[in-house]
């Protein structure tokens, strides 16, 4: 996603209004936020007034497509850690509580036993 130049807050005001039967949506989640970086980074969002802010938002919310929810949550990581990323998903393991060789151990055992 790019943007051909940046638009003045009267500039994005118009594209609004007049972009109301378009839909717009990033390629990829990557490149998604990383064009939300570099918007927030080129309206130096956290520096402006609250109505400003409004009408940044919807400008992203509008390029990208993304919920308003999703977009408060971008902001937010934007402003504690001044980046936008992708977070990896953690899986939660178990711990095992037999190790192979305790498998092992006990197929040899059922074995011995002649239970299988």
């Amino acid at each position: 996603m790019t943007d051909a130049r940046a638009m003045s807050i009267d500039e994005l005001k118009a594209f609004l209004v007049s972009s109301d039967v378009f839909t717009f949506k990033g390629n990829s989640r990557e490149e998604t936020y990383a064009w939300i970086e570099r918007t927030l980074r080129s309206y130096r969002y956290c520096s402006r007034p609250r109505s400003e802010k409004g009408l940044i938002r919807s400008y992203m919310q509008k390029i990208t497509g993304i919920s308003g929810s999703q977009l408060t949550r971008l902001i937010g990581q934007f402003r504690r850690t001044r980046h936008v990323r992708v977070r990896t998903y953690n899986r939660h393991c178990f711990p095992t509580k037999y190790t192979r060789e305790d498998q092992l151990l006990l197929a040899e055992l059922d074995n011995n036993n002649e239970r299988v």
